[in-house]
């Protein structure tokens, strides 16, 4: 008796598989890329209860004019503009001046420093949000990454905020000198027993020379 085995017959991969799962792999880097896009920068002619980066740009530009470190007279004209703004946007600010020794892990000198502190008014009791960026620049260059972008960027939110309706907690805006010469403005300000009062922070700095700015 013959027994004839039967072989199984061949099974082809389809050809179209490996380019469909291609195709599912672009569309899901598209559409991830899509969707941490930031939103395109608004004009002028945005409503004034939103961010407008050409607003914005406006103080950059009269902040990022020419180098302004620590104790120069350059630097004593951008807080001069920064005050005029804040008193603007109705945000009745502090100057804090400090003159004193200061020890810090970078220093142990004799410092003379400016802080700027404004506040938007809520409508509630709670612990105020702290937003703060520093204004001084590097010696050898005007600062507009580092970080007038980010001083900038304050005060169109504070404006923004001053157009619509109060927000329920107050939101302090802090503009610090002396950070280019290592956080001194942020370390008299912590120093102060004022900063016990504050619920949240967040400080907004140079990150990087393009892409999108971080808040941290």
């Amino acid at each position: 008796m013959q027994i004839q085995l039967s072989r199984p017959p061949d099974r082809k991969h389809p050809y179209w598989l490996p380019l469909t799962t291609i195709l599912a792999v672009i569309l899901f880097v598209s559409l991830l890329h899509w969707f941490e896009k930031p939103p395109q920068p608004r004009g002028t002619d945005a409503p004034e209860t939103e961010f407008s980066a050409e607003r914005a740009m406006v103080h950059v530009e009269r902040i990022a004019q020419e180098p302004h470190p620590m104790g120069s007279p350059a630097n004593g004209e951008v807080r001069a503009y920064l005050v005029e703004q804040m008193e603007l946007l109705g945000l009745n600010p502090e100057v804090q001046e400090f003159k004193d020794r200061l020890t810090t892990k970078y220093i142990d000198t004799d410092v003379q420093l400016t802080n700027i502190l404004g506040v938007i008014k809520g409508t509630g009791p709670g612990k105020p949000l702290l937003l703060m960026s520093h204004y001084d620049s590097v010696p050898t260059g005007p600062g507009a990454n580092d970080a007038s972008v980010s001083v900038a960027s304050l005060l169109e939110t504070a404006r923004a905020i001053q157009a619509g309706s109060p927000p329920q907690n107050d939101i302090w805006i802090l503009l610090t000198d002396g950070e280019e010469k290592g956080l001194l403005g942020a370390e008299v300000f912590f120093r102060d027993p004022l900063h016990r009062e504050v619920g949240m922070i967040a400080n907004f700095e140079a990150r990087g020379s393009k892409g999108s700015s971080f808040m941290f």
